[in-house]
C-alpha cells in the first residue's frame, strides 16, 4: 500500500494538471459550444429554400459533416469522462491512452479532408488551373494520410506519454501539412476571387462580400490548425494540442456552413436597385465561385450565368450547386 501511494505521489507531482487534463477539459467545454453553432447552422441549412435546389451530393455533404461533428464531439467528452471521472484519484490511470483520442484524431482527418476537397473544387472552379488544383488535391490527401497514420499507430500504444514521444514526427508532419493545406487554399481562393474585380461598382461589391466570407471562415480555421501546430511543437508532452484538436475539425465544418448560409448576403452585393433576377431551376454554382463579369463581356458555362452590358446590369445566378 505504501510503495502504491509513493507512486500516486510521485506521478501527481510530475503531471501539471492544468497543462494536461485541465486544458483538455476546457477544449471539451468550448468545443461543445462550437458544437452548439455546428447544430444552429445545419438546421438553417436544411430550412432553407435553398436546399431544394441544391444537389444531391451537397444536401449529403451537409449531413456528413454534421454526423462527423457529433461524434467527434462524443468522443471528446468520452475522453474527458475517462480521465476526469472513471480515473479520478487513480493517478496511474492518467497514464492511459484510451481508444476516444485517436477516434477523435480520425473524425478530425476525415472532417478536414472533406472540407478542404469542397473548397479545393472552388479553387478550380474559379482558376481552371490544373496544377494549382492538382496542388491543392495533394497536399489535402498527403495531410490526411499522415494525419490517420498517428491515430492508427497510436492504438497500439498503453502509455499516452510513451506514444506522444515515439510518434511526435508523425504528429508534426501531419499538423505542418494541415496548417500548410488551409493556408494554401484559402490563399487561392482570395487571390482568384481578387483577381475576378472588374472595376465596376455592383460586381466589385460581391467580389469583396466573398472575399470577405472567405476570409472570416477560412482563415479562422486556418489560424486554428496553425495554432495546433504551435501548440504541440512548443510543449509536446502536454495537452494544449487537445484544445486545438477539439476545434480545429469544427471550425472546418462551420466554414462549410457560414459559405452555405451565408450565399444571400453575398448575393445582395450586387443589387443597388438594379435587375437581380434568380432562377432556382437553372444550372449555377455558389456565389463563393462567381467569376466577375466585365463590360460588354458574358461568361455562360453549365454552372453560372452572368450578362453585362453598359446600359443594365443583371446578374441569373442561384446559389446552388449543378444539378
Amino acid at each position: 500500500m505504501s510503495n502504491l501511494t509513493d507512486v500516486n505521489a510521485e506521478i501527481l507531482a510530475q503531471l501539471d494538471k492544468g497543462s494536461t487534463i485541465g486544458i483538455s477539459f476546457i477544449g471539451a467545454v468550448a468545443s461543445s459550444m462550437v458544437y452548439g453553432v455546428t447544430c444552429v447552422q445545419t438546421f438553417h441549412y436544411y430550412r432553407s429554400p435553398r436546399v431544394k435546389t441544391d444537389q444531391l451530393w451537397l444536401r449529403c455533404t451537409v449531413l456528413v459533416l454534421w454526423l462527423l461533428d457529433s461524434a467527434q464531439s462524443s468522443f471528446a467528452i468520452h475522453l474527458n469522462y475517462y480521465y476526469l471521472i472513471e480515473n479520478y484519484a487513480n493517478p496511474p490511470g492518467l497514464l492511459i491512452s484510451t481508444w476516444s483520442m485517436p477516434a477523435l484524431i480520425v473524425m478530425n482527418a476525415l472532417t478536414s479532408v472533406l472540407v478542404k476537397m469542397f473548397f479545393t473544387f472552388r479553387v478550380w472552379r474559379l482558376s481552371q488551373n490544373v496544377p494549382i488544383a492538382g496542388l491543392c488535391i495533394f497536399v489535402t490527401w498527403a495531410c490526411f494520410v499522415m494525419t490517420i497514420y498517428y491515430p492508427a499507430r497510436m492504438f497500439s500504444f498503453h502509455n499516452l506519454f510513451d506514444a506522444e514521444s515515439k510518434l511526435e514526427r508523425y504528429a508534426v508532419a501531419g499538423l505542418a501539412l494541415d496548417a500548410f493545406a488551409a493556408t494554401l487554399i484559402s490563399s487561392i481562393l482570395i487571390f482568384y476571387l481578387y483577381k475576378g474585380r472588374s472595376g465596376m461598382p455592383r460586381s466589385d461589391d460581391m467580389i469583396g462580400r466573398l472575399i470577405l466570407l472567405t476570409v472570416a471562415t477560412g482563415c479562422l480555421a486556418t489560424l486554428v490548425a496553425i495554432g495546433n501546430l504551435i501548440a504541440y511543437v512548443a510543449a509536446p508532452q502536454s495537452l494544449y494540442v487537445l484544445f486545438f484538436h477539439f476545434l480545429n475539425a469544427k471550425m472546418d465544418a462551420n466554414a462549410i456552413m457560414t459559405s452555405l448560409n451565408s450565399r444571400e448576403y453575398a448575393r445582395q452585393g450586387s443589387s443597388y436597385g438594379k435587375t437581380l433576377s434568380t432562377t432556382v431551376d437553372s444550372r449555377t454554382i455558389p456565389l463563393s465561385t462567381f467569376r466577375a463579369p466585365a463590360v460588354e463581356r458574358i461568361y455562360q458555362g453549365a454552372d453560372n450565368e452572368a450578362a453585362v452590358n453598359s446600359s443594365e446590369y443583371k446578374v441569373d445566378i442561384d446559389a446552388s450547386y449543378p444539378k
